[in-house]
């Protein structure tokens, strides 16, 4: 992938502090679809001040009868599963569509890449970030990059703006944690 794809583009190791799941019953007004289960992530990403949460969230696709067909748009959260080294069959019981307390505690400790990208420029002038809800194993920085670039060019992902970094790119590199891979 060439460097200018990397624009406005962010991926760290970070790790997981606490994961709590919930199972919605009914549809936000900006779904099409309610999710089957939303995932949330406390995440330590090196600064003891600021402990962001990531936000998975999907449903399964089920046959006629109900029962489980595949992981759907849950997928991300299968994905986040094989990237700690849990294995995601044991960890989602497809007959009740959810997450074994079990596996949830596993979670804790575990590390994963994130990415983060640009959306935009805030209200205040400062450059506005967003995280993509697919993870990667730890060291898998550049498949992670190359997949959100193919989503991007899908239109998967429509709020991608790296034009609208409100910082020279120099700028950037020199503030950003050295944690993260450019």
């Amino acid at each position: 992938m060439n460097e200018q794809n990397n624009k406005g583009i962010y991926t760290k190791a970070v790790k997981i502090v606490d994961a709590s799941v919930q199972y919605p019953s009914t549809k936000e007004n900006w779904q099409k679809r309610k999710d089957d289960i939303v995932l949330t992530l406390t995440l330590d990403v090196g600064n003891d001040k600021f402990q962001p949460e990531l936000v998975l969230r999907g449903y399964f696709n089920k046959k006629e009868d109900g029962s489980f067909q595949n992981n759907g748009t849950a997928t991300k959260i299968r994905i986040l599963f094989d990237s700690v080294g849990i294995n995601a069959d044991d960890a989602i019981d497809k007959e009740k569509f959810e997450i074994s307390d079990e596996s949830l505690e596993q979670l804790v400790d575990k590390e994963f890449c994130k990415l983060s990208y640009v959306y935009g420029v805030k209200e205040d002038g400062k450059t506005g970030w967003s995280d993509w809800s697919e993870v990667a194993k730890v060291g898998d920085d550049q498949k992670l990059k190359d997949k959100f670039i193919d989503a991007v060019r899908n239109e998967w992902v429509r709020d991608y703006r790296p034009e609208s970094n409100s910082q020279d790119q120099s700028n950037v590199e020199e503030k950003v944690d050295t944690n993260f891979q450019l």
